[in-house]
């Protein structure tokens, strides 16, 4: 498969609370990114990915509202991104509710899972894949289920775009056939191909209610030019880097310890927000 893709130079973005809550991770990504890695103030947590703007085109954004049902009794935790630190000039406010996690975007097409439709309500279906088609600015947009009992409901915790007709999918013969061949049905009637990705989570759960992302691989930091994989001290972990490397032999595969991390329920695409001064690479919180 062809993933080569030209490296742009850009900016990778952190919550303030990151440092402070995980100085080993926010050190890692300083080492790998220097000066291109910058700091969000003023956010009330560490998944900046999901309460961003996603970015549409070079210097284009759409901010989508930031009202997830799994922080309903939590206002304290709801970042407003117009309040916050934010390099962007021109940045388009949607009326639809959803996650930054849950929007997989790469080239004309982006894929989505169908919680954005009850989060949405009383809007049908139709009237939300059109909006998101246009504001999104892509020809096509898929549907997918989201994973059984993730209260989350976000894309990036299930498959990753390779190139816009290949993806890297999470592999539930073992934790979900059934799941896995639901998902896997909808993606092919779509025309994709599917790469899996080992997939062994825990049963832990949080305080909050949200499943642990140790095992979950596809919640990587893609950019332009470099990979940063997340790793557990499992025996899978060899295994995904040589993969990756495979996949995206245009970049750099860097992997970082996140078994901390992954304890409160996101890995690295979730705490990381990037803006592309030329053109985005596949965009894509937690799990």
């Amino acid at each position: 498969m062809n993933t080569q893709t030209k490296a742009f130079p850009e900016r990778i973005f952190v919550s303030d609370l990151l440092p402070k809550r995980h100085p080993g991770i926010a050190r890692c990504l300083k080492q790998i990114f220097g000066r291109r890695l910058r700091v969000i103030s003023g956010t009330k947590d560490i998944w900046c990915r999901d309460y961003m703007p996603v970015q549409i085109g070079p210097n284009q954004f759409v901010r989508f509202r930031y009202r997830p049902d799994y922080l309903a009794d939590r206002p304290d935790l709801r970042t407003d991104a117009s309040r916050v630190s934010m390099p962007v000039d021109h940045c388009r406010q949607s009326r639809l509710v959803m996650d930054g996690g849950n929007v997989l975007r790469f080239g004309s097409t982006a894929i989505v899972t169908s919680k954005v439709y009850r989060e949405n309500r009383p809007l049908r279906p139709a009237a939300v894949r059109q909006l998101l088609k246009r504001q999104l600015a892509v020809e096509r947009l898929i549907v997918i289920p989201p994973e059984p009992g993730d209260a989350l409901g976000h894309a990036d915790g299930v498959l990753r775009f390779i190139d816009e007709r290949t993806v890297l999918m999470k592999d539930y013969r073992r934790i979900d056939p059934d799941y896995g061949r639901r998902l896997t049905a909808v993606l092919r009637r779509r025309g994709l191909k599917i790469v899996l990705c080992p997939y062994v989570p825990t049963d832990d759960v949080g305080d909050d209610g949200i499943a642990s992302a140790v095992g979950v691989y596809v919640n990587f930091l893609l950019t332009g030019d470099t990979l940063v994989c997340p790793t557990y001290g499992l025996r899978q972990d060899r295994k995904v880097i040589l993969l990756l490397k495979r996949c995206y032999p245009g970049r750099r595969v860097v992997p970082i310890r996140c078994r901390t991390l992954a304890d409160s329920g996101g890995v690295l695409n979730c705490v990381t927000w990037q803006v592309a001064l030329a053109a985005p690479a596949e965009s894509g919180g937690r799990r």
